[in-house]
């Protein structure tokens, strides 16, 4: 199970499924807790035969960590309720944003709001693959990812929850794009 993003939800929190049986758990740092230059992460694995392959494997693809990375870690992790109350804020009022950007270009993109995470994949309703579109909002200064990474063509990955400010901005930039691209 990959919860890189647990536990920012928008509907209700969920447990981790780290207590379930026969499962293997995916986190980092990177995400939730917004702090993706540690490179940090940890893999659950309540299997003990699995998890020394998982262990052995690992020794054969890193030396070790960075000292002052894993304080860094540490220091997170004992804070790690302050961090995430902020990245839930930022994720919560940025899907906002985000679901009335959408609300005003239904007519061009449609979507399944997330209930979780910091990413959406909208779809562009006359199916139109993604790509150009993409490259020239990226030569306004507005990156996102085109469907076609996913083998999604009509498809446009859009993150919404690592900064705190500038998302009403680039979906300005965005809508008119969009409005230029039907006129």
């Amino acid at each position: 199970m990959d919860e890189v993003f647990h536990p920012i939800y928008f509907d209700s929190d969920r447990p981790s499924s780290a207590g379930l049986e026969n499962v293997i758990v995916v986190g980092d740092m990177s995400k939730a807790l917004s702090l993706p230059g540690l490179r940090i992460g940890w893999i659950i694995d309540r299997d003990p035969v699995r998890r020394s392959a998982i262990t052995t494997a690992r020794s054969y693809l890193s030396l070790g960590g960075s000292p002052i990375l894993e304080a860094i870690a540490v220091h997170a992790m004992e804070n790690r309720s302050e961090i995430l109350a902020r990245a839930r804020s930022v994720a919560k009022r940025n899907l906002a944003t985000l679901s009335q950007f959408m609300g005003r270009v239904s007519d061009l993109l449609t979507w399944v709001p997330p209930k979780a995470g910091v990413l959406a994949f909208p779809w562009f309703v006359d199916g139109r693959n993604s790509r150009p579109f993409c490259e020239h909002l990226f030569s306004k200064g507005v990156l996102v990812v085109p469907g076609d990474c996913f083998e999604m063509l009509d498809h446009v990955r859009i993150g919404f929850g690592s900064q705190q400010d500038g998302i009403q901005e680039a979906l300005d930039i965005f809508e008119a794009e969009l409005r230029c691209l039907v006129d």
